[in-house]
């Protein structure tokens, strides 16, 4: 999958739906367009992938060497809270509580399109 470029605002519903943005999806190969992973960041906001992108990027961290124990704890941190999620006729998403919980997400969802992975969260702030 090509990089994705773009800033969107979501509005979450009580249920933790989201509308999956037109200029998103434009961005996605159409057989990629219906399953989804969600899972925590490594800051306070989440990060979503195509599940192809997601499998891609599961057999490279399920490749490290578990017998070093930053890679145990990193493993741990990257699978904790993962969900898949499929995109219902109404093309949206349905965010766990957890997570949303966790990045801090109430009514307004921000995505910043960086790379293969979609950071999601309440506010974001990138920093270098």
């Amino acid at each position: 999958m090509a990089g994705f470029i773009g800033e969107f605002h979501c509005t979450v519903d009580a249920k933790g739906r989201f509308l999956l943005p037109g200029g998103l999806k434009k961005q996605i190969a159409v057989k990629e367009q219906k399953n989804f992973v969600a899972n925590r960041g490594m800051e306070k906001h989440l990060v979503m992938y195509t599940r192809k992108e997601w499998d891609k990027i599961s057999d490279e961290v399920n490749s490290l060497n578990m017998f070093v124990r930053k890679n145990r704890e990193f493993l741990r941190k990257f699978n904790n809270g993962a969900t898949s999620m499929e995109l219902d006729t109404t093309n949206r998403l349905l965010l766990p509580k957890t997570l949303t919980d966790y990045a801090g997400i109430e009514k307004i969802l921000c995505s910043l399109l960086m790379g293969t992975g979609l950071k999601y969260g309440q506010k974001l702030s990138m920093r270098a």
